[in-house]
């Protein structure tokens, strides 16, 4: 009982707090929340071991090949390592709770972000300058109000059990939200989810057709949703930078383009293990940015090349291999399951473009991945467990 109760105040604590868990600090709130769970449980699970193993190798490898060039960046990459095994730990231990509680919990909140965004919009009048709000409007929590909404009749026995007056108000302000949003990453999430879960119904056509001419309407001066998904590409390709408005402009392709040409300039072991944990990307000139002067980047936007670079040729394997377990480790036909592949995936985009799981990014994600793992491992136990 103590148990049961202590996960679901940890995971109301982990939603109502997301970036608690995640960034520079969340190493300190994930460590005592996974022991928590650790002393909870009977015995240790080797088949979650099994599954962040290629992380731990890769932690242990980084360890020992490190360079050293900078301390600070060196224990705050090694947190950062450890980080993504605690909330996987942590969203396993969650599966004592009822599924229902989980995805009830989170429709709740969602709605509640969302009335508070179309609030902001409303008396505000915010719909273009976002950055005082960024964390709110931002949040996932629209996206999965309106994938519950969509298929709540599979996710629950007897549905979300709304009137149809509710449930197309419910409709309307997830859908409003997640306009308001104005994030591309938003968007892509709900459309990857949207196919993973499956478009049974003809009704899910129309509202995609629906929700492509809202994105259409909101188009101004070339600054719109669309216009953001479509220069996506564009922003982070590498290509001539031969100004600074260029580089300014098309950060993150320079990014990219320091990071693949330093790496290069490596050594046959520098190619295979990376530089270490505590390696920078030189500049090489005095950039501004985040309110402070650069002259080397500890981070960049592009989560794959900046494994490459400290990790090496291994460190890309190692992730790829991760993936690869968690994706097929969710091998059944149940919602659950096809939720959680949806959202490893949205968690490999992220990755590419807002460096995602190697600094302990989209940490709710985790989480909840984490919990989706464990009520399918518990569920084929159960399932063996009959046939035997």
């Amino acid at each position: 009982m103590v148990p049961h109760l202590i996960s679901k105040l940890s995971w109301l604590f982990i939603l109502f707090f997301p970036s608690f868990i995640g960034g520079t600090f969340g190493i300190f709130v994930a460590l005592p929340l996974a022991l928590l769970n650790l002393m909870s449980e009977k015995k240790i699970n080797l088949w979650l071991i099994k599954i962040v193993f290629p992380l731990f190798l890769l932690f242990l490898i980084t360890l020992l090949s490190s360079n050293f060039l900078n301390y600070k960046d060196y224990f705050r990459v090694l947190f950062f390592s450890l980080l993504v095994i605690l909330l996987l730990y942590i969203g396993y231990g969650f599966r004592r709770i009822s599924p229902h509680f989980i995805l009830k919990t989170l429709f709740s909140i969602g709605m509640v972000f969302s009335f508070y965004n179309i609030y902001y919009f409303v008396f505000y009048n915010e719909f273009y300058s976002l950055e005082k709000f960024d964390n709110i409007y931002r949040n996932p929590y629209a996206v999965f109000s309106l994938i519950i909404l969509i298929y709540h009749r599979i996710f629950f026995e007897s549905g979300l059990q709304l009137n149809k007056f509710l449930y197309y108000v419910f409709w309307f302000i997830s859908l409003f939200s997640l306009l308001l949003s104005y994030s591309r990453s938003s968007w892509l999430f709900f459309i990857i989810l949207f196919f993973f879960m499956g478009y049974r119904f003809l009704i899910k056509y129309i509202i995609l057709v629906f929700l492509f001419f809202l994105l259409i309407v909101t188009e101004v001066d070339h600054f719109g949703i669309l216009f953001k998904i479509v220069n996506s590409v564009n922003e982070v390709a590498i290509q001539n930078f031969d100004s600074m408005d260029t580089i300014t402009l098309k950060w993150r392709g320079y990014e990219n383009f320091l990071a693949i040409s330093q790496y290069l300039k490596g050594n046959y072991l520098s190619y295979i293990f990376g530089n270490g944990f505590g390696s920078r990307i030189e500049i090489g000139f005095r950039m501004q940015l985040a309110g402070g002067d650069y002259y080397d980047l500890p981070i960049i936007h592009n989560g794959y090349l900046y494994v490459l670079f400290k990790y090496g040729l291994v460190g890309i394997f190692l992730y790829m291999y991760f993936f690869w377990n968690i994706f097929f480790s969710l091998h059944r036909n149940s919602p659950f399951d096809k939720l959680g592949r949806g959202i490893l995936i949205s968690l490999m985009y992220a990755m590419l473009v807002v460096m995602g799981m190697p600094q302990g990014h989209s940490g709710f994600f985790i989480v909840l991945l984490g919990y989706l793992l464990g009520i399918t491992h518990d569920k084929n136990n159960l399932i063996r467990k009959r046939l035997i």
